[in-house]
């Protein structure tokens, strides 16, 4: 049987696949036979209902559909055999159920999955995958964990895959025996170094704005008092956010212990559980400020402006949480994406040296 490479369209790979070498059949999905860049095909896979590559407006490229009533002479598997299309054929769908192990629980979310299927259930036993990176937040939802669990299938079936194009998401440290990425304590300390500047100046800021709601009150200047209120809840938030997010570097930074990424998922989850409910409170202050500032407009009653010092004192204090539990969740997000960062750029090479892509380093 030749050997086969299954390629999908993006660019960093797919001209690297095997397009001059006649021991490898070549498998496309969907339109590509007709772009400039695929210079073969032997087997197209169109795995969509029949409105959908019979429309006129496919965005891909507008021709499709007559290029499908087309004679080529080569296979083009579709859920059903078309009349209309000459070169169609049914995808064997149920004979692959039947017949791959574990195909039966019917997990298929992308067409290379199908193309890989109906590889194993042919019996190929060399595939290589090119174009298939699934970067794009669709792909990597939903699709690319499919794609493993066919890739392990096909392993598991004593298949060859020599290139994985899409190598990155096959890696990482084995849990327990070989310990986790880690992100250089430095890494902490340079962020609270950057993050320290911008703390100061919007600490100062609410300084400023808080000394001219105070003149604003003095004075007795309704409107602009509502329009200062607003402004300083903003840079409380703004405040509050720098000086959390400065707090996780300076406590990570003390840290000579491992910190494995599922720590700051935790932080990410409890800090946005406690932030929802500091902004419940924030905005329930908010509206208090607001009625009895009405209170205070229309009766000038001091008593109204001391209800309005107090609302308004609370209602910046739950910004102030807000912004500060905001910052915790934003700065372990950071953190958990640096991992993933430090993962894929270490991960490419070692697993094509275990996949035996690369020998003899």
């Amino acid at each position: 049987m030749k050997k086969l490479a299954i390629i999908g369209t993006h660019t960093r790979t797919r001209d690297q696949a095997p397009w001059d070498d006649p021991e490898f059949e070549i498998w496309v999905m969907n339109e590509m036979p007709q772009a400039e860049w695929c210079k073969r095909w032997d087997v197209c896979f169109q795995i969509h209902r029949s409105e959908v590559y019979r429309s006129l407006k496919n965005f891909v490229n507008k021709e499709h559909w007559k290029w499908l009533q087309e004679k080529h002479g080569k296979p083009i598997y579709l859920e059903e055999v078309d009349r209309d299309v000459p070169d169609s054929r049914r995808f064997p769908l149920e004979e692959i159920l039947a017949n791959i192990p574990g195909a039966h629980l019917r997990w298929f979310k992308s067409s290379p999955v199908y193309a890989l299927a109906l590889a194993l259930y042919m019996g190929y036993e060399h595939i290589d995958f090119y174009g298939l990176d699934m970067a794009s937040n669709t792909e990597y939802g939903y699709q690319l964990p499919n794609f493993q669990f066919w890739v392990g299938i096909a392993l598991g079936m004593g298949t060859k895959i020599e290139v994985l194009s899409n190598e990155q998401f096959f890696t990482g440290a084995m849990y327990g025996y070989e310990g986790e990425t880690q992100i250089p304590n430095e890494f902490f300390k340079d962020r609270a170094i950057e993050i320290r500047p911008a703390l100061k100046s919007a600490e100062w800021e609410v300084i400023k704005l808080k000394k001219r709601v105070e003149e604003a009150l003095a004075a007795n200047k309704f409107d602009k008092i509502s329009t200062l209120i607003s402004q300083l809840q903003i840079a409380n938030l703004h405040a509050g956010e720098a000086k959390g997010a400065l707090d996780e570097a300076e406590r990570y930074g003390g840290r000579d212990d491992p910190i494995p990424r599922q720590e700051y998922e935790r932080c990410m989850a409890q800090s946005q559980r406690d932030g929802e409910k500091a902004r419940e409170n924030m905005w329930h202050a908010g509206g208090q400020a607001e009625y009895v500032w009405n209170v205070w407009k229309q009766t000038k009653n001091p008593e109204a402006m001391r209800q309005l010092t107090k609302f308004m004192n609370d209602q910046m204090q739950y910004a102030l949480d807000t912004g500060y539990l905001l910052g915790k969740h934003h700065e372990n997000n950071r953190y958990a994406g640096k991992i993933d960062e430090l993962i894929t750029a270490a991960g490419g090479a070692r697993t094509m040296a275990a996949l035996g892509v690369i020998k003899g380093e």
